[in-house]
């Protein structure tokens, strides 16, 4: 019996399943180094704003690690709708970079999530739909996000729970090609939060996590249901916030 090494195994592999940068397509490499530099350029970490559809509450806080543009807007396709999942390793540090902020109890909330005693913040991630998770042939955000969930933390950051509670109750089409009016009507009302948690999120801080924000109205709709659903205080962490969301007036840095 001939056993093979890992580089064998690697080396037939790559003849199988080419492998190539995931931005630049240089052969070789998952990730080359030009484009790991590009990518550090767009670190802009920030807070940006978006409404929410409930009468208590005017606005989501939204942190993000940077700026969605190339080669990072390359990364998250091929890792989302190309099955790079192998991208998450490259993905995770910054979306924890995010989660840290929005749970980081030294910032100018009123609550400490680092406070001795305190409950954990709830992690949630935003919902794939049925046909998203058929297409893809699983939720590639529950990954990644599980993977963040390993990051080293700062000392200030408070205890985080990941909770799938968000769902969705009734079909909704694909917003790629819709604009901000219609992804909002799209998705009014579309989701809440499972019976199962309830219990789970009411009197909760909350965290809404996804991987880009572009108009907001994913963030608004779920940050909407968790708020019914009786969380005590909801903001959103994403990897990256598209450029018009750095616009003027539009998002300033982390405190």
């Amino acid at each position: 019996m001939v056993l093979m090494s890992r580089f064998d195994l690697r080396a037939l592999f790559d003849l199988v399943v080419p492998l190539e940068c995931a931005a630049c397509r240089h052969p070789g490499t998952r990730w080359c180094t030009r484009c790991d530099r590009a990518l550090r350029r767009l670190a802009r970490p920030a807070r940006v704003e978006v409404p929410v559809g409930v009468s208590t509450w005017r606005t989501l806080p939204v942190w993000a690690w940077g700026a969605y543009a190339a080669p990072l807007d390359s990364v998250v396709t091929a890792w989302k709708d190309d099955g790079r999942r192998d991208l998450s390793r490259l993905l995770a540090p910054l979306l924890a970079q995010s989660i840290h902020r929005a749970t980081d109890g030294s910032g100018d909330r009123p609550t400490s999530g680092s406070a001795p005693g305190a409950r954990p913040w709830l992690l949630v991630p935003v919902p794939s739909s049925r046909a998203s998770v058929r297409r893809r042939g699983d939720a590639p955000l529950m990954g990644l996000l599980a993977q963040a969930l390993t990051e080293p933390a700062p000392a200030t950051t408070g205890a985080l729970r990941l909770v799938p509670a968000l769902t969705h109750q009734r079909v909704v089409v694909d917003q790629s090609r819709l604009g901000t009016e219609r992804r909002r009507e799209n998705l009014s009302g579309a989701m809440g939060v499972g019976a199962r948690w309830l219990g789970c999120v009411e009197g909760r801080r909350c965290v809404v996590v996804d991987d880009v924000v572009t108009t907001g109205a994913t963030l608004s709709e779920a940050a909407r249901a968790l708020l019914e659903a009786g969380a005590s205080d909801v903001e959103a962490a994403v990897i990256a916030a598209t450029p018009r969301r750095f616009g003027p007036g539009s998002g300033r840095p982390p405190p």
